[in-house]
């Protein structure tokens, strides 16, 4: 049996489970789906693709496998991958939901107390012998925060965001949520969340956390409208994707101090270069944003975990079972 793994080389035989190793599984490995070529003699004998996240997975793609059961995302995103196509073909799409949700919640976390505790900046001043006059600078405002000073919004209430909420209520935040299904009252006590609609979480809360999938509906959802409607001097968070953000409309809030900061670890049209309009502008703007390189979610855990999943329901569809977290169709065997 042939596997086509679509990415990072090497993550095959540095996460694969002890269970799958026994087994007689052939590996084939590309970069991107442009590398189509070098696997041209296999493509009838591949029966499951593993792919990066955001690997782009076209139709024309998919049709060149006559014999493909399943689709399966390394991690949890699926957005550039052609649904329809895998429906035609009567191939299960996965993700390895849950995986990352727990390295997401503690990189969010990690982001807001480095933008509200001026983290970069003190960093810098220190080194500069400036220690001191920033100290002195601190007592005389008052204005260094904690967490359990501010009101924190989450858009979106899945498994990221529940790990987060769980982590919030540590630091004794108060903690609202928006989803498009309000969770039970059982659900928000456990997680120590109060529910309010989306322009009233943007009105009333310090922190802004973007944790929900991309789709036609969310693309470009933190767009001038959205900035105007927060709260004076907050913060935006994204670690989910960058095409749930518009990214000159999230310029113009910092450029006019609507929003005070932002923490992003994931921008649009990935891999990052220097065009990118954000990395474009002048230092005094650079300073209000803090960038990580898409690494929320990579620890060698979430990665082990995923792996788990998706060797499971590699498993699953051997022996003629579902498999778990399918995002397309919900086909009956």
């Amino acid at each position: 049996m042939k596997i086509l793994h679509i990415g990072k080389k090497g993550n095959i035989s540095k996460y694969i489970p002890d269970f799958a190793k026994e087994k007689n599984y052939n590996f084939l490995e590309i970069s991107n789906a442009n590398d189509i070529s070098a696997i041209k003699s296999s493509l009838d004998e591949i029966e499951f693709i593993i792919a990066d996240a955001i690997s782009q997975i076209s139709g024309d793609f998919l049709k060149k496998f006559k014999n493909l059961k399943l689709l399966h995302s390394e991690g949890v995103g699926y957005n550039f991958f052609d649904l329809n196509q895998a429906d035609k073909q009567n191939v299960y799409v996965c993700n390895c939901k849950g995986m990352n949700s727990s390295a997401v919640a503690e990189h969010i976390i990690m982001l807001m107390l480095t933008l509200i505790k001026d983290t970069v900046k003190n960093d810098f001043l220190v080194k500069q012998g400036k220690q001191i006059e920033q100290k002195e600078k601190y007592m005389k405002n008052g204005n260094l925060l904690e967490l359990s000073d501010l009101k924190i919004g989450l858009i979106g209430f899945g498994d990221i965001a529940k790990s987060l909420a769980k982590l919030l209520k540590a630091f004794n935040a108060t903690t609202y949520y928006y989803n498009r299904t309000r969770a039970s009252k059982e659900v928000e006590s456990l997680y120590n969340v109060n529910y309010l609609p989306l322009d009233e979480l943007l009105k009333n809360s310090d922190i802004i956390s973007l944790n929900i999938a991309v789709t036609d509906e969310t693309k470009n959802l933190a767009n001038k409208d959205f900035f105007n409607k927060m709260k004076p001097n907050s913060y935006f968070i994204n670690t989910s994707r960058g095409e749930l953000v518009d990214e000159m409309a999230l310029i113009e809030a910092l450029k006019t101090n609507k929003i005070s900061k932002a923490g992003i670890d994931t921008l649009k049209n990935e891999p990052i270069t220097l065009e990118n309009p954000i990395l474009k502008e002048n230092k005094e703007l650079l300073d209000k944003i803090i960038l990580s390189p898409h690494i929320a979610g990579i620890t060698s855990s979430s990665f082990k975990r995923g792996y788990e999943t998706i060797f499971k329901n590699i498993e699953r569809i051997e022996n003629n079972q579902k498999p778990i977290n399918i995002v397309n169709f919900k086909k009956e065997l």
